[in-house]
């Protein structure tokens, strides 16, 4: 016998239905309702988070200040020497290399008959003397006119000075030191023919350095004749100088200004052509220990840093930064004793008085002081 399977009437499915309707009725008004009305917000909590901040107090220290700036180093004095003759090289008495003091004959070159045309000069020089004395002694008696007393006198005076250039060519013969320095570099051998004018040597005095940088413009107005400089070699090494001069006249193109720096090399060192790193130690002045997360640029693009004054208002204060460690900086521009805002700086406005929560940050633990 077949199963038979009930089928539900109507009024079963009308149930359903209307139960449906009911529930998207509900449903349909649930979210009209949202779309009309926002949800309330707790103005008063959401406020006082944003007005809430951190502060710690910051004093301010005295910082030997420095000018950071890289420059090359130089010979005190440094020459090339050229010959003043034309005339063939026939010795070298000194080997390239070598100290030698002012004076010290360092090349020769053939004199020919340049020393023959002096004794000939000389003896010139000699008659024309006595000549002249004669006819001096003749005047006296008018035995002599004063018009040949006078050609006399002339020829004296034209023999003297061919003389004293045959001297003159004579002593060119020989190129010597022109102060106490290194006999750096020979430019020609012996044999060679050289031409008036032509470089032969090089020679340099390398006790003492130049040091030559450029400051930037903002920098330049701290500098002074005498400030000390501390001169870090690329090798490691150190040396000390002082400021001897710096340009009043800054670079068109790079708007920096030349400073020359002179540095003692008492051990001769070869470090003239090298790069060094100049810090140029300014005088002490007040600043402030301050993590750098605390530093923020303005509209215009000033340094700023945000403290409360006495009433609790927030103030922006522009600084310069002096220098900068791995996890702090230095600045000037604020007062004696001031309190920074370490948390919430970035949720409060200039002007706005807030409140000051309790605690302060971990990163208030900065370094002792040091120089930079």
């Amino acid at each position: 016998m077949p199963l038979r399977v009930p089928r539900p009437d109507t009024k079963h499915w009308v149930a359903i239905g209307f139960i449906v309707l009911i529930i998207i009725w509900f449903a349909t008004g649930t979210i009209r309702s949202a779309r009309e009305e926002a949800p309330e917000v707790d103005q008063t909590d959401t406020a006082d988070a944003h007005a809430r901040v951190l502060v710690r107090e910051v004093t301010a220290e005295e910082f030997q200040t420095e000018i950071p700036i890289q420059g090359y180093l130089r010979p005190w004095e440094h020459v090339q020497l050229r010959a003043r003759i034309g005339a063939q090289v026939v010795a070298l008495p000194v080997q390239q290399g070598r100290e030698v003091e002012a004076g010290t004959v360092l090349m020769e070159f053939d004199a020919e008959d340049r020393q023959a045309r002096v004794n000939q000069l000389r003896a010139e020089v000699e008659l024309a003397q006595v000549e002249l004395a004669a006819a001096q002694r003749l005047q006296r008696e008018d035995l002599v006119s004063q018009t040949e007393r006078l050609r006399l006198a002339a020829n004296l005076a034209r023999a003297e000075a061919e003389f004293e250039a045959a001297q003159l060519q004579l002593s060119y013969t020989q190129l010597r030191a022109p102060f106490d320095g290194l006999y750096d570099q020979r430019l020609v051998d012996r044999g060679d023919y050289v031409q008036v004018g032509q470089e032969v040597l090089v020679f340099a005095n390398i006790s003492r350095l130049r040091a030559i940088a450029s400051v930037p413009q903002q920098r330049v107005g701290s500098l002074e004749v005498g400030q000390s400089v501390a001169v870090d070699l690329l090798d490691g090494g150190e040396l000390h100088g002082e400021v001897n001069y710096f340009s009043r006249i800054g670079d068109a193109q790079t708007r920096s200004f030349e400073v020359e720096v002179v540095i003692d090399n008492p051990q001769r060192l070869p470090l003239a052509g090298a790069s060094a790193n100049l810090r140029i130690s300014l005088n002490p002045q007040r600043a402030h220990r301050i993590e750098p997360s605390l530093l923020r640029l303005d509209g215009d693009g000033r340094t700023m840093v945000r403290i409360l004054n006495q009433q609790d208002e927030v103030e922006e204060v522009q600084v310069d930064v002096l220098s900068m460690g791995r996890d702090y900086v230095m600045v000037a521009g604020l007062a004696a004793t001031v309190r920074v805002i370490t948390q919430g700086a970035g949720l409060v406005e200039a002007g706005q008085q807030v409140e000051v929560g309790e605690g302060e940050p971990a990163s208030s633990n900065l370094p002792a002081a040091g120089g930079q």
